[in-house]
């Protein structure tokens, strides 16, 4: 005798109910994210010194007070107490320096080694608030209307027994299939947040903010805002000053480099690039690149060495009142008052120094022609002076004659490495 079935099936619209509510329960655990009651993030937290505070926020919220400068100051100079006397401390005028590392917001006064610890990122978080009360119990729904019980159908008739099939032969072993192409790469997950710490300098009327970005990790950078700090720039370009008047920068071409010291041999640079020697080097000052990529191919452009008194660039058997040289640019000027010779001088002087010499022998005006006195002056290509036909007037004439000759130097040697004499 067969049991008859007594349960009841479930209605449709009270089994729909239940599915939704689970959907709706899976959905909204899926988007709440649960974070550890009371853990603050450092990476969250900035810090900046304002009004005389050392204030800090956490992520998007509002700047809080942590200390003022005066109680920092304060604390500090107490800690430096000695024999029950407070020493004087010169930390008022100091400029105070923060900064964030794993466990603690620090301080220091610049220039100095050590930090010191202002506050912990645990010590920031608040209390923890209470929990909330219970909700209330939803209502129990109510059960739905069992169905109806199916008809029992009726048994069919047993089919009759077949016959006994023939074995199949073996078929050929099939072909292994083409391996699957390789899946497509995933995406690249976000990037990690990094530590930003912000720097505002409000006290100058042409302050720019600074952010440090990527603290403790290899992508620190810098980066500057403010509408004196131009975007944009290229290969090869700085920023400088457009003016001496004001705080507007723009960016300019590095064909400008300033240094101390002759360039020749020393500073590697492209053809058509000025230097400028802020020593004026033997009184060269302005240069430029003439040849080349490498670290030479230097000519000066604008140098002057100043006069020089140089007697002894003359025999001891001339007499003179007033011996000088100069370099301007690419010329040199030699000068000399005589006040008296003798008929056999020819040479015997110090030489002039390299910068100073010809690039060929060079013979300068007569001088002193008076009656049968002359003497006509050559400049050797090593630097020797000598005289040709040398006759002495007897006695001297009453004026000194005048010996002024100009040339241009070695090309190959371009500003003197030392100069001769003393300057006048």
């Amino acid at each position: 005798m067969e049991r008859e079935n007594t349960r009841k099936p479930a209605s449709k619209a009270f089994v729909l109910s239940l599915f939704v509510i689970t959907i709706m329960l899976i959905i909204l655990l899926f988007f709440i994210k649960i974070s550890p009651r009371g853990v603050i993030d450092p990476n969250a937290v900035s810090i900046r010194q304002d009004s005389g505070e050392i204030q800090y926020k956490y992520a998007d919220g509002n700047w809080q007070k942590i200390v003022s400068l005066e109680d920092l100051k304060n604390k500090d100079n107490g800690a430096n107490k000695e024999d029950g006397k407070k020493e004087s401390s010169k930390s008022d005028s100091r400029e105070i320096e923060i900064q964030k590392n794993s466990l603690y917001i620090q301080w220091r006064y610049a220039g100095e080694s050590e930090w010191k610890n202002i506050i912990a990122y645990s010590d920031l978080k608040g209390k923890d608030g209470r929990d909330g009360r219970d909700g209330l119990d939803g209502q129990n729904g109510r059960n739905g209307r069992d169905g109806k019980d199916g008809l029992n159908g009726q048994n069919g008739r047993d089919g009759q027994k077949g016959d006994k099939g023939d074995t199949g032969a073996a078929g050929p072993a099939g072909v292994a299939g083409a391996t699957g192409a390789t899946g497509a790469t995933g995406a690249t997950g976000a990037a990690g947040r990094n530590a930003t710490i912000s720097v505002t300098n409000s006290t100058q009327p042409c302050s720019t903010g600074l952010t440090i970005t990527g603290n403790g990790t290899s992508n620190l950078g810098l980066q500057f805002t403010g509408k004196n700090l131009p975007a944009g720039g290229k290969t090869n370009q700085v920023l400088g000053k457009k003016t001496d008047d004001d705080c507007d920068v723009e960016w300019k071409d590095s064909y400008e480099i300033r240094g101390t010291g002759m360039p020749e041999g020393n500073v590697k640079a492209s053809v058509g690039t000025y230097y400028t020697d802020t020593a004026a080097t033997n009184g060269a000052v302005r240069w430029i690149k003439t040849r080349g990529s490498d670290k030479t191919g230097w000519k000066v452009v604008y140098g002057d060495t100043g006069w020089r008194s140089v007697p002894q660039i003359l025999s001891t058997s001339m007499k003179a009142s007033v011996v000088k040289v100069r370099r301007i640019n690419n010329t040199v000027y030699l000068y000399a008052a005589l006040t008296g010779w003798a008929n056999s001088w020819n040479g015997g002087g110090a030489a002039l120094p390299d910068g100073l010499r010809p690039s060929d022998q060079m013979q300068g005006p007569s001088a002193g022609r008076w009656g049968g006195s002359y003497l006509t002056w050559i400049v050797q290509t090593f630097g020797m002076i000598n005289a040709e036909a040398a006759s002495a007037q007897n006695p001297t004439p009453t004026l000194p004659p005048i010996v002024s000759v100009s040339y241009v130097p070695n090309d190959n040697v371009p500003w003197p490495t030392t100069l001769p004499g003393t300057a006048m």
